[in-house]
């Protein structure tokens, strides 16, 4: 077992800005709706090991739904994959992935789970312990959440998420209340 001490340093500044347009494709039965989405990737930063300091492009297919279940509840979903390219010597080349899905019983209760996640790939394989500057990693991350519904301008959610797998990154599990 191998153990390390890192300093602790706290860096503060803007990361990455991101530009890009939505184009709808089409839609099933008014129930199914689809769309594919281009971003521009831009560092906000210089020198600051906020992210990997190379512009790049996102590209996204998202698929958006959902119906009623019974007649007091309803069901959402949402899927979106996606690619995106640092452009550097190192990359990183990454697949995205986020897929929510929720429950609303009664017209005052909403319930969401989802999993959202990164494979990202590099020919630097170099581990540090300023997680935001690793090109080489993974991770799943799981979310369970619930809401209640005030009115239409006030719900409260709670929730968790935790981070289920992963290489080369961290492992957490945290709690929120919005």
């Amino acid at each position: 077992v191998s153990y390390q001490n890192y300093a602790s340093t706290q860096i503060n500044g803007l990361g990455d800005g991101e530009i890009g347009v939505r184009y709808y494709l089409g839609n099933i039965n008014f129930k199914y709706y689809f769309s594919i989405q281009g971003l521009l990737v831009v560092p906000l930063y210089k020198g600051k090991s906020l992210g990997f300091e190379a512009p790049g492009g996102d590209l996204k297919l998202s698929g958006t739904g959902g119906g009623a279940l019974g007649t007091h509840d309803s069901y959402f979903y949402s899927a979106e994959v996606g690619v995106r390219q640092y452009v550097s010597v190192t990359g990183p080349f990454q697949f995205r992935y986020n897929v929510p899905v929720g429950v609303n019983l009664h017209k005052k209760h909403l319930i969401t789970a989802g999993i959202t996640g990164i494979f990202s790939t590099s020919t630097n394989k170099d581990f540090s312990a300023n997680l935001v500057q690793n090109k080489d990693f993974s991770f799943l991350q799981g979310s369970l959440s619930y809401g209640y519904i005030f009115n239409p301008r006030l719900i409260i959610f709670g929730g968790i998420n935790e981070s289920l797998i992963g290489k080369n990154t961290g492992k957490g599990l945290n709690f929120y209340l919005s």
